[in-house]
């Protein structure tokens, strides 16, 4: 049956409020998106001009002066006449498993003498120089361990023009995990310089338990070349490692 005039109307009244509500929540949409576009524009300009100002000032040649600047402070003198030193870097705030790193480490090895370089903040350090004190392993006489926990090393590695560039993208959107831009995630790459006198440097995370004996790593023939890593097949080497600049500089 043919619908009344007054019966098409309330439904040609609500058509309308409809399109209307429609367009409206069409444009709201748009004007979100539009300033979404613009936050991911400006968050990319400001990333590219941090990886810009990053790589303007990466290859800056370290002075010896940097290693030696008072910045780090030690529970024990490094001992300077050990040639093979064993490094942790971390700043968590929980000791135990940058303890547990080096008490496994200490437990497992044939070495007569063992170097120990704890590098980490100030919220860990008391408590890891107490548990090296109170519970640390030390297998007789047979071995001659000493273990330096040390404090600083953050403030020394922001002394870097490319640590405090990387500081820039603190502010990303584009990194997601924003303690991978912690200095202590870089300190592998200044220990040569912090640790100038070691001939060889086994650098540990401190997410690890040592089964074996370090011993073979300090004996271990590099075939001429400075570094050895362990391959991981999660893990790109180059993202980290510039080797067109490496071997520029061999």
């Amino acid at each position: 049956p043919r619908m009344a005039p007054r019966a098409r109307l309330p439904r040609l009244a609500a058509a309308l409020l409809l399109a209307a509500a429609a367009r409206a929540m069409s444009a709201t949409k748009k004007r979100k998106q539009i300033q979404k576009l613009k936050e991911l524009r400006a968050s990319e300009w400001a990333h590219r001009r941090a990886d810009k100002s990053a790589k303007k000032t990466m290859y800056y040649g370290i002075p010896d002066e940097w290693s030696r600047r008072g910045h780090i402070a030690c529970s024990r003198e490094i001992d300077r006449g050990g040639d093979f030193v064993v490094a942790v870097a971390s700043d968590a705030p929980d000791a135990v498993p940058i303890f547990a790193a080096i008490n496994s480490t200490a437990a497992n090895t044939r070495r007569r003498r063992l170097d120990v370089v704890a590098f980490v903040g100030a919220a860990a350090a008391g408590d890891l120089e107490r548990l090296v004190e109170d519970h640390l392993r030390r297998e007789g006489a047979t071995l001659d361990l000493r273990v330096s926990v040390c404090r600083g090393l953050d403030d020394q590695l922001q002394l870097r023009p490319a640590m405090r560039a990387l500081q820039m993208l603190g502010n990303s959107t584009r990194v997601k995990r924003k303690e991978l831009l912690s200095p202590f995630n870089f300190a592998a790459f200044y220990l040569p310089h912090v640790l100038a006198h070691a001939a060889r440097i086994l650098y540990l995370d401190t997410d690890v338990v040592v089964r074996g004996d370090v011993d073979e790593l300090a004996r271990m023939d590099l075939g001429g070349k400075p570094a050895a890593a362990v391959e991981d097949c999660s893990q790109v080497l180059r993202k980290y490692i510039d080797f067109p600049l490496a071997e520029a500089y061999r």
